[in-house]
Parts: C-alpha cells; sequence; structure tokens
C-alpha cells in the first residue's frame, strides 16, 4: 500500500485560522473516503451540480504541448500556458483530490467559496516534486486537500503560466446541507425515542 505524505499548507491560510492540509501519494490512487469522482473527463457530462470552464481533453500525451499523467490512458485535462480551468460546485465540499501528471512550478491552484479564499499558490508547495517529470511518482500523484469548518469551499480555480497543467480524474466530498444535519439527528432521535418505548414496554408487559 502506498503510503501518504502529509503537508501543511502554510500559504493557503487566507480568509482562515484554519490550516488546509494537503495529502498526497505517488501515482494514481482511489480517492479518499467519502469522495466521489464528479470530473474523469472521458466524454461524459459532469454529475449534476458540477461544472467546469477551460482546458483542452486530450487523448493521449502530444510532444511540447500535453504529458498524460503517467500511467493515465484515458483522456485528460490539460491547461495551456498563460490559461486557466475553473471546476464549480453547487454546494461546498469538505476535500478536494486529483491526479496530476508532470508537476511543474509553474502550475498554480486556488480555492475560494463564502467568506473563503486560501489566494493562489504554486504547485511548488505541494508534496513531491515539481521538475515536470512525466513518469516519476515524485512528480504524477493523487493530491488530497482536506478543508476546515471555516473553509466553504465551492471553486477551484487551475492555471498554468506554460504548457502545460495536466490533470485527471477529480473527485469531491460535499458538506452535508443543514437540512441533512436535521434530518440526520432527527432521525437518531427518533430511533432512541423508538428504543426506549419499546424497552418500557417490555418492562411493563414483564
Amino acid at each position: 500500500m502506498k503510503s501518504l505524505l502529509l503537508f501543511a499548507s502554510a500559504v493557503a491560510l487566507a480568509g482562515s485560522a484554519q490550516a488546509l492540509t494537503i495529502t498526497s501519494s505517488p501515482l494514481d490512487v482511489a480517492p479518499a473516503a467519502g469522495e466521489t469522482v464528479v470530473f474523469d473527463f472521458n466524454g461524459g457530462a459532469p454529475a449534476a451540480g458540477y461544472s467546469y470552464t477551460g482546458g483542452i481533453i486530450f487523448p493521449s500525451s502530444v510532444a511540447n504541448v500535453a504529458a498524460a499523467p503517467a500511467g493515465d490512458e484515458t483522456p485528460f485535462l490539460a491547461i495551456q500556458g498563460g490559461e486557466s480551468a475553473t471546476f464549480t460546485f453547487a454546494h461546498a465540499i469538505k476535500s478536494f483530490s486529483i491526479y496530476i501528471g508532470s508537476v511543474d512550478s509553474y502550475n498554480s491552484l486556488q480555492f475560494t467559496g463564502p467568506g473563503y479564499d486560501s489566494g493562489k499558490f504554486s504547485a511548488s508547495v505541494l508534496p513531491g516534486g515539481d521538475n515536470g517529470n512525466q513518469t516519476a511518482g515524485d512528480t504524477n500523484r493523487r493530491y488530497f486537500f482536506s478543508f476546515g469548518p471555516g473553509q466553504s469551499v465551492k471553486t477551484v480555480t487551475l492555471s498554468s503560466s506554460q504548457n502545460s497543467f495536466e490533470l485527471d480524474n477529480i473527485a469531491v466530498a460535499n458538506v452535508p446541507e443543514p437540512s441533512t444535519w436535521v434530518m440526520l439527528v432527527g432521525g437518531f432521535g427518533l430511533v432512541g425515542f423508538a428504543r426506549r418505548r419499546k424497552s418500557a414496554t417490555k418492562t411493563v408487559t414483564a
């Protein structure tokens, strides 16, 4: 099993006392528990409530333009020099993971939402390396971003000042809506009440 490398990002503290936590694993691995892949760039429409603009989908590597993430034989998204891609979520997310290929220092990321902005930061602060190697595990990794309670994230912007920023298989876990919490708490309460009533009934009958 590939080990995860933990890294607390000091550059992503803007707008929150909580640190944006980043972990990673060499090459691509399964998304984190509770996450669902919402963008795979394989031709199907994104899941309902998820959209993106920017970038170009490539079916395979193109010399001097875009290199597929190592081991990835499916279509992937590449962001060209001076361009960006923005991913938007209908509901706030509590975690975000992405497979990035041949990480370069000129790739950058930014997470934003109501009352939160991580600020734009270079991929050079991510665990692993940033020398653009197209096959090494250090520079072809799945990155896991976990957000604190005060970090309501609904938009992710990825950009690159040179060719290219290559990525695939984006997964997220949503923050439960307040109504969902109410239903869950109410459900637990009803279960507890039913058990107490059943127990009381048994006692009286006995």
